[in-house]
């Protein structure tokens, strides 16, 4: 009896075991592929970063302790900081669909390349042609570098589970962070040294090739396409993202996005963000390096600790944000709302009382540009949004507002070239000042007529009247 007990109880056990799924490995191809995209970003902003603190060696024949390093006398300085920004979109608005009917791995290794050779030719480029050499070095770019934003949204899309989104999300997003800060420090220090500002092109273009082979080697178009996924994480992925339902582009319901209030709302907010982010990202160098005096090494770790705060404080933020909303502490539109207004109205105070800082005050600047790094929160308001108003067509308006807050951007450096002396410290008075005013009325546009809840036209049965 005792025998056929035990003989029964270890059928069961082999059945429940052969009924038992496989478990996902905890670190897999999905994690192999975040890490890459992460990496993707570091290099894309190691050769967009550069030039804002480059260009600051290039034209200062004291940065280097070499004295043979050549400088230029250049009085278009916002022009030339700008030339990326002027090819930027023309390619961004097609990428998703060159993703998907070219191939993603192959295109994204492709586009890398090309923002890579041109950025390693800049010192040859502006040796033989000057100025002109460096705006068509920046404009291929600029050009190239238009895919990036869409490569990272394709490929999460595709390989990261409902249930792991938020984290891996975080961590291949916080690569541009990365990348800013691993620009400036470099820039600066070899900039310094007797290597100069050319080392700058190479040094970091050979770790963007370095890049490459492990994109080549490590990276696929999809789950189904890796050759060394395991079976179980592929069906893991696949599983999580089937329910998923594929978009007809003929069905986006393009007048109603484009004529619905809160979806203007995120565009304006965007618009001044980027177009702050983008002056104060190329202006920040020169105003340390010019108006305040600071030497080119000390100029890029400066620069580059707002960035290092940024992180800091996103990470507490979000856990606290998700925490009361979850909790019902909060809605979901008051913490949108709240997030904007901190992340808006804080540094704007902040720049205005930068703005009225004298030379002898650099610790003071320091701090408060630091501080100023609370604009960071800005991102769980109008920067999340649109996936609040329609999970079915975020990416739509995202490549729609993004291509149109990047238009807008890319004048944003030129504003440099109105300044007469760029040693002046009243002359970065009103610089801060527009800074400040544009900061306040876009995200004061975005809580007033936005919104966080679906809207009607997100609906798959709602028609395209175009």
């Amino acid at each position: 009896m005792i025998s056929q007990t035990s003989e029964y109880k270890d059928e069961k056990a082999m059945e429940a075991e052969r009924n038992e799924p496989a478990r996902v490995p905890w670190f897999g191809i999905r994690h192999v592929m975040t890490i890459l995209l992460h990496t993707y970003l570091i290099c894309n902003f190691l050769t967009r970063s550069t030039m804002s603190l480059a260009i600051v060696a290039m034209t200062d024949s004291n940065a280097s302790s070499n004295p043979d390093i050549p400088t230029y006398t250049w009085n278009n300085t916002g022009v030339l900081l700008s030339a990326f920004y002027w090819s930027y979109v023309i390619l961004q608005p097609f990428s998703g669909y060159i993703f998907i009917h070219i191939g993603f791995k192959w295109v994204v290794l492709g586009v890398m390349l090309m923002n890579i050779i041109p950025f390693m030719l800049i010192p040859a480029a502006v040796f033989r042609f000057g100025s002109t050499g460096l705006i068509v070095c920046r404009i291929v770019q600029g050009l190239f570098q238009g895919f990036c934003y869409p490569a990272i949204h394709h490929a999460l899309g595709l390989w990261v589970p409902e249930n792991e989104r938020s984290l891996l999300c975080m961590i291949a997003r916080a690569g541009n962070k990365v990348g800013y800060i691993i620009a400036m420090l470099s820039t600066g220090f070899i900039s310094a040294s007797w290597w100069g500002w050319p080392a700058v092109f190479y040094i970091l273009g050979t770790i963007s090739l370095i890049w490459c082979l492990f994109w080549a080697v490590l990276a696929s178009d999809s789950p189904a396409d890796h050759a060394i996924i395991k079976e179980v994480e592929r069906d893991y992925i696949e599983k999580s993202l089937k329910t998923r339902e594929k978009e007809d582009i003929r069905s986006v319901p393009f007048r109603a996005i484009l004529t619905s209030l809160p979806f203007w709302a995120i565009a304006v907010a965007n618009a001044g963000i980027s177009w702050n982010s983008t002056l104060t990202e190329n202006a920040i160098p020169t105003y340390l390096g010019s108006a305040l005096g600071f030497d080119i090494s000390s100029n890029g770790a400066v620069t580059a600790s707002p960035s290092v705060v940024q992180l800091l404080i996103n990470i507490p933020v979000a856990l606290l944000g998700d925490y009361c909303v979850s909790r019902g502490h909060l809605s979901l539109w008051t913490w949108r709302r709240l997030a904007q207004a901190v992340g808006c109205y804080v540094p704007a105070l902040l720049l205005i009382w930068l703005g009225f800082l004298s030379q002898e005050q650099r610790v003071l600047a320091v701090v408060l540009l630091n501080l100023n790094a609370i604009g960071a929160v800005e991102i769980f308001g109008s920067l999340v949004n649109h996936v609040d108003l329609s999970p079915r067509y975020a990416g739509v308006l995202l490549s729609i507002e993004n291509t149109l807050a990047q238009v807008i951007a890319m004048f944003a450096p030129m504003l440099l070239d109105l300044a007469t002396d760029l040693t002046d410290i009243v002359m970065w008075r009103w610089i801060f000042v527009s800074l400040s005013v544009i900061a306040v009325i876009t995200g004061t546009f975005f809580i007033l007529f936005g919104k966080a809840e679906i809207q009607w036209w997100n609906s798959k049965n709602t028609k395209d009247e175009d």
